[in-house]
């Protein structure tokens, strides 16, 4: 049965449900390619007069003329290939499919059309989906990649000019460190009531006692004693005798003020080393020399006699050093003298010791550094920039000017200083500007960051080629990077805009809430760009319209700033001058987690079918599952699976930006580490190593974990273990880690004391190294918090029927307790971002209650309740709270509102 059609074509933007391919037109090989590329899981395939009719999993959206099938669109329950008029759908009979050819409307019967199965068409046979994980290579010289970073001790740099140690330096070390733990308060006190009799003896020696008069200001004699003596001047100035001991007296001024804490032993250590310096004899003299922070930045004083050197060796600004704690008049007056000691040195040529003064003794790295690279001593410039811990960037461009470009690229990719390296070559116009640029966007790209990748190598014009290649990757990606790519390429080739018309239509007119959040994300990644094009502007104008619409209708939280902002950017005068006045109505603002009045309470109940043994949240509000020995899964927050991945996994660890992911399985007492892309869906084994503890969340290239007792940084990007930094002969075992908010912290036990670190990121920094003793009484946990110079105190107290949990931030707070429900089973406690998360099991197994609680004040924030759970977790993700168990289950609460999103996976 066939009609008459007046117009046989839609046009325009139409929401398609079906494409047909005329297989007679295209061909067949055409056709299977052009199916293959629309198809998606719920599609269906009929094969329908003479071509393939592919009816879509889910309608969407397209301009008809772009589409490369025939479009099928539906009118009031019947799916036509061309717009039917009125009398038209009334010929029609409804829940019928009409295939229009040649004017003609062919009434089609998909349960007479054959199906067509399109993986038949595919041949995988020769595409392993998974390769079988390898036994671990030893590490030899040939498999274990580079070297770990680690500053060149100072001998090295200057080749052998520096000495070699004092024989007696280890002893006199050891008993240094003995006087300083065993005198005390009382060896304190005794020095300072010996302070001016040791201290006379040893400056002055045999000077008679009537030379102090003459000093009577500055050994505390009367001043009108000192105002009679000066009468007696002759006022034709002072002698050179005079002015000897008029230095004299400012030495012993100074160092009569200083006796007072620091004794007499350190004072005779003193006058030796200043002696020695004025002298000249410079050897010995710097081997003496204690540097200026050790007389301001230590912790504590030391009872004994200063050390001294064995060799000039510089020590990094971290280093822990013995302290002498003395007043600012002797600090300056050492300050003048190594300064006219480094202007001594560097008239007579000697730079070696010139530049050991600068940075060891003045603690002048970067004016040390400069006078070497002054010098030309390149090489021994950069090697200096990393002993002396300067910004990594520096060390970059001076390996780049020595021409050591494979370790000046270890740095910046340790440090993440790309940007700030190629900044400073090509501000000193360096030659190697340019190869360093390169290699900071194909580090961008490794990282998963593809539109930063294409805005970094874009002033290279020979590499353009390169940088659509990865934007067009991100395109297709979808998401947060996907719009983040879209915008980066508009901006840099606005001629691409008709290429990305139809999906930035869809995204336009789109209703569902999927489309308001892209909206929204599209929204503030316009307005994050610096550079616009005419392609971007006009995308801002015709977001203008939606993205106000859902605004007004309190569907977004796009406030009025930004709205502003983005109807400035667009070039539309006529929307400029149409547009009223917004006065929109003001959102309810969110409320925190933290300034809720009432406990949040949420309960689950009901069971899924799979096993969650970890999960992670997304940048796009997606979930990356851990699912055992079932593999990795990717769903969106309603639960539908959107991509699987082939690797066993029980713990989860996340690049920033959710571009790039590690999934770890323990295996005996070794744990086997897979790698995921996430963009390119792609999996590969990597190493199986015995790790101890672990960074939840990486750079996308460096991964910092504990290997056996060792603090690594891992480059995920080489196909063995490849340490590129690490920390190794730490005094004790590591007992805890963390990592987030920009530092790492370790918590090493030794037999006498407990010892905290803590690392800067990514420049690792050693910004703090305290001891202290162990806990007398009995504690139960301790946490690590990077925040606190000090761990946690746990301590688990059981009252009758009930118990509490006891908790000690420090000596400055007080302790709080958190009551528990009378417990089964040792609760599990996480302490991260300032909240504690404290997962219990009262007395029927059946329930687990998890309880979040502000971590600073005790006050609990939440109450999560898993019904019939026997194995759950929870962490914080991003300012997320995630709770989720082996009946697969999970909960997810956004802590800046509140908000609460749970799923139940079958």
């Amino acid at each position: 049965m066939s009609h008459k059609v007046r117009r046989p074509l839609y046009d325009g933007m139409q929401m398609v449900h079906a494409l047909w391919f005329d297989l007679a037109l295209i061909g067949e090989t055409e056709a299977r390619r052009r199916v293959l590329r629309h198809w998606a899981p719920g599609a269906r395939l009929h094969l329908v007069q003479d071509g393939f009719l592919l009816m879509l999993a889910t309608p969407r959206y397209g301009h008809c003329a772009t589409l490369d099938g025939l479009p099928l669109c539906e009118q009031a329950g019947i799916l036509s290939s061309a717009p039917l008029a009125l009398d038209e759908r009334a010929a029609t009979p409804p829940a019928s499919v009409w295939l229009v050819r040649a004017a003609q409307a062919q009434l089609i019967s998909l349960t007479a059309a054959p199906r067509i199965d399109p993986a038949a068409w595919l041949d995988l046979r020769a595409i392993p989906l998974h390769a079988a994980l390898q036994p671990p290579r030893l590490a030899t010289a040939a498999t274990a990649g580079a070297a770990p970073l680690e500053a060149t001790p100072v001998r090295e740099i200057f080749s052998g000019t520096i000495p070699p140690p004092s024989i007696r330096r280890d002893a006199f070390l050891k008993q240094m460190n003995q006087a300083q733990r065993n005198e005390g308060t009382a060896l304190r006190g005794a020095a300072v009531a010996l302070a001016f009799v040791g201290l006379a003896a040893a400056l002055l020696g045999a000077v008679p006692l009537g030379l102090l008069r003459i000093f009577g200001k500055a050994t505390g004699q009367p001043a009108q004693q000192e105002g009679t003596y000066r009468q007696r001047q002759k006022p034709s100035g002072p002698s050179a005798l005079a002015q000897r001991l008029s230095a004299l007296a400012t030495r012993l001024a100074i160092f009569t003020r200083a006796s007072k804490i620091i004794g007499w032993r350190q004072a005779a250590y003193l006058r030796k080393m200043m002696s020695l310096l004025e002298k000249g004899d410079m050897q010995d003299a710097l081997r003496y020399a204690i540097p200026l922070d050790s007389l301001s930045k230590m912790n504590r004083p030391a009872f004994g006699a200063p050390r001294p050197r064995s060799s000039l060796e510089i020590a990094s600004p971290h280093q822990a050093t013995a302290s002498i704690m003395m007043g600012s008049d002797l600090e300056q007056y050492l300050r003048s003298t190594y300064r006219r000691t480094f202007e001594r040195l560097d008239r007579e040529g000697k730079i070696d010791e010139a530049t050991f003064v600068l940075a060891e003794l003045l603690k002048c790295g970067g004016e040390a550094v400069d006078y070497l690279e002054r010098k030309g001593r390149i090489k021994q410039a950069a090697q200096l920039a990393e002993t002396m811990e300067l910004a990594p960037e520096i060390a970059v461009r001076l390996w780049c000017m020595a021409g050591d470009v494979e370790r000046a690229v270890q740095l910046a990719r340790l440090g993440q200083a790309f940007a700030a390296a190629v900044q400073l070559l090509e501000r000193h116009q360096s030659p190697q500007a340019a190869a360093m640029r390169l290699l900071w966007a194909e580090d961008l790209a490794l990282r998963g960051h593809l539109s930063e990748a294409a805005d970094a190598i874009w002033p290279l014009a020979d590499h353009r080629d390169k940088a659509l290649t990865w934007l067009l990757e991100g395109e297709r990606c979808g998401g947060t990077l996907g719009l983040r790519a879209l915008v980066k390429k508009l901006a840099l080739l606005p001629d691409s805009l008709a290429e990305s018309e139809s999906d930035v239509l869809q995204l336009l007119d789109g209703d569902d809430e999927h489309d308001v959040q892209q909206r929204t994300r599209l929204g503030m990644e316009l307005l994050a760009i610096a550079n616009h094009s005419p392609a971007t502007k006009r995308v801002a104008s015709e977001l203008m319209r939606p993205l106000l619409a859902d605004r007004m209708a309190g569907r977004t939280q796009f406030d009025k700033k930004s709205l502003t902002q983005l109807l400035a950017l667009s070039d539309s005068d006529v929307l400029k001058a149409d547009l009223p006045q917004l006065n929109m109505p003001a959102m309810a603002s969110p409320r925190a987690l933290a300034a809720r009045a009432e406990v949040l309470r949420v309960h689950l109940a009901e069971h899924g079918l799979l096993t969650l043994h970890d999960a992670r949240r997304l940048p796009d509000g997606h979930y990356l599952l851990a699912l055992g020995e079932g593999g990795v899964i990717r769903v969106d927050r309603h639960g539908r699976q959107l991509a699987q991945f082939p690797v066993p996994a029980t713990r989860l660890v996340v690049a920033a930006g959710g571009q790039r992911a590690l999934a770890l399985v323990q295996r005996d007492s070794m744990w086997r580490v897979s790698r995921i892309d996430l963009i390119a869906r792609k999996v590969s084994d990597w190493i199986i190593q015995p790790l101890r503890f672990w960074a939840r969340q990486y750079d996308g290239l460096i991964w910092n974990a504990v290997i056996e007792n060792r603090l690594v940084a891992i480059d995920t990007s080489k196909d063995q273990l490849t340490v590129s930094w690490q920390v190794a002969d730490l005094p004790g075992e590591i007992v805890a880690f963390l990592e987030e908010q920009g530092a790492q912290t370790l918590l090493l036990s030794t037999a006498e004391e407990i010892q905290q670190w803590r690392y800067q990121l990514p420049g690792r920094r050693l910004m703090q190294r305290d001891s202290f003793p162990h806990p007398r009484e009995q504690v139960w946990q301790l946490l690590l918090d990077n925040t606190r110079d000090a761990p946690t105190v746990l301590r688990l107290l059981s009252k009758e029927l009930n118990c509490s949990l006891q908790v000690h931030n420090g000596s400055a707070t007080a302790s709080f307790e958190i009551p528990l429900k009378a417990i089964a089973d040792t609760p599990e406690v996480v302490l991260s971002e300032g909240l504690m998360l404290i997962r219990n099991y009262p007395d029927d197994l059946d329930t687990l209650q998890c309880l979040v609680v502000d971590a600073r004040t005790g006050k609990v924030l939440a109450d999560l309740s898993l019904a019939e759970c026997n194995l759950a977790r929870a962490h914080l993700d991003h300012g997320h709270i995630l709770l989720f168990d082996q009946a697969g289950r999970l909960i997810d609460i956004n802590c800046e509102d509140s908000q609460v999103h749970t799923l139940t996976l079958a």
